[in-house]
């Protein structure tokens, strides 16, 4: 993986590179900075009208500019395809294009914005409110923020060279001093579930994200799009990573949570859950819950989950952490979601795993994180109790990435044999989705 906003304008400051040209995050680069530099005079202009606007009239012409610049970013044709209170994820915001409008957004009111801004505050009406802030000179940064950075600067440096399990402990023992709750009725507000497909099939599929950072929605937002207006599929967070959110006390009572909540969206609907990396280990645990409440889960998958009895190999575990540090961009809420991290870490380090009924499939993706691994093939050991195992296209991170659309297809098409028949085409086997 390459960060092309750094790697490129350095690679070609000399002069431009028609190999790297035809690459298709390049290409949506370019356009991007040419569209930028086209509009420099009508963003200056918007800088100019909203100094000169009432505060209520500010907020208003913020939000036209979201919506209409959201609706470029997603090729529509006028901001009426995006509504002031839709969801980012829900109308096809991955991390392409939530990084292309914090780009646009940026040019537009001068203010240093970071990468997940879309999916920091996820509707086009709350990012309006959210910028209007930045702009009356708010939200600069308190000593909490400053100190919440400095933890995630000295996690990414340890990730980058080498000593991830070393910062690991240093989270996991700060987690200790973090609120916890013990019961799902302790919580003021429970994290919403994102609803990123809604479809006639007669099955929900819901997304358990990992506890590893940067942990999110977001993640499946690529993997989602091949489903769109066939099936409902829903992501879940887990409860500790949003500012003000206690730590669960123990596995179970984060475990019978989820399965309230998947309840609760699947409409009565059969469930499929799914959970990637360690959130394969979170959805088999809620399917147990849900077989012990006598409301079994239609299958369950694990999408490049792991062992719990054959510990990471060194290099391995060290180079999945290098290519985790090149995502900590999109974490929010730095102290809170690392922190929450190494409590859940703690947690299910010592997790006896629960036998389940219900089928279960793992996705693993073929390409190593390790080429040249001394030991092993450069992955991580396969999870326990799996009854079908498929390979696809894709290493453990570029899999719900560059090649979420095959991802999607193996899940599709293995529901279509054991759960029900589809009502639409599966993703090509070797689609990709923006």
């Amino acid at each position: 993986p390459i960060d092309w906003e750094k790697f490129l304008p350095a690679f070609t400051v000399g002069r431009p590179s028609p190999l790297l040209a035809d690459l298709p995050d390049v290409q949506r680069l370019l356009e991007a900075e040419q569209a930028a530099g086209e509009e420099t005079g009508a963003e200056a202009a918007l800088a100019t009208e909203l100094a000169a606007l009432a505060p209520a009239e500010q907020e208003e012409r913020l939000l036209e500019h979201i919506r209409a610049q959201s609706a470029v970013v997603l090729g529509h044709a006028s901001a009426e395809h995006v509504p002031p209170t839709a969801h980012f994820l829900e109308i096809g915001f991955d991390s392409l294009t939530a990084i292309d409008l914090r780009r646009r957004l940026s040019a537009a009111t001068g203010v240093r914005l970071p990468a997940g801004l879309a999916f920091d505050h996820p509707t086009p009406a709350r990012l309006a409110r959210h910028l209007l802030t930045r702009l009356r000179g708010a939200g600069h940064g308190t000593a909490e923020e400053r100190s919440a950075d400095m933890l995630v600067q000295l996690y990414r440096h340890a990730s980058e060279n080498g000593t991830a399990a070393e910062a690991m402990g240093m989270l996991m023992e700060a987690a200790r001093f973090r609120p916890s709750f013990q019961l799902p009725e302790e919580l003021d507000r429970r994290p919403a579930p994102v609803r990123l497909s809604q479809g006639d099939r007669p099955l929900a599929l819901m997304c358990l994200s990992p506890y590893v950072v940067p942990a999110g929605a977001h993640q499946y937002a690529r993997f989602a799009a091949p489903f769109r207006d066939r099936l409902d599929v829903w992501a879940l967070v887990h409860p500790g990573y949003e500012k003000g959110e206690p730590v669960p006390s123990d596995p179970d009572v984060v475990l019978r949570l989820h399965a309230q909540t998947v309840r609760e969206c699947a409409g009565g609907k059969p469930v499929v859950l799914l959970g990637y990396s360690s959130g394969g280990w979170i959805a088999h645990g809620v399917a147990a819950h849900l077989e012990a409440m006598g409301e079994p889960p239609a299958a369950v998958v694990m999408v490049d989950s792991f062992s719990r009895e054959v510990p990471f190999d060194h290099q391995v575990l060290n180079a999945m952490a290098q290519a985790q540090s090149q995502r900590l961009d999109f974490m929010r809420s730095g102290g809170e979601q690392l922190t929450a991290m190494g409590r859940y870490m703690r947690l299910f380090d010592g997790w006896a795993v629960p036998q389940i009924a219900a089928p279960t499939l793992l996705v693993r993706a073929s390409e190593p994180m390790l080429a040249d691994a001394a030991d092993g093939d450069g992955r991580a050991a396969p999870p326990e109790h799996v009854d079908t195992i498929v390979e696809v296209a894709g290493n453990h991170y570029s899999m719900l990435e560059d090649h979420a659309g095959s991802t999607a297809a193996a899940v599709d098409s293995w529901l279509a044999d054991v759960v029900t028949d589809p009502s639409g085409p599966a993703a090509p086997p070797d689609a990709t989705t923006a």
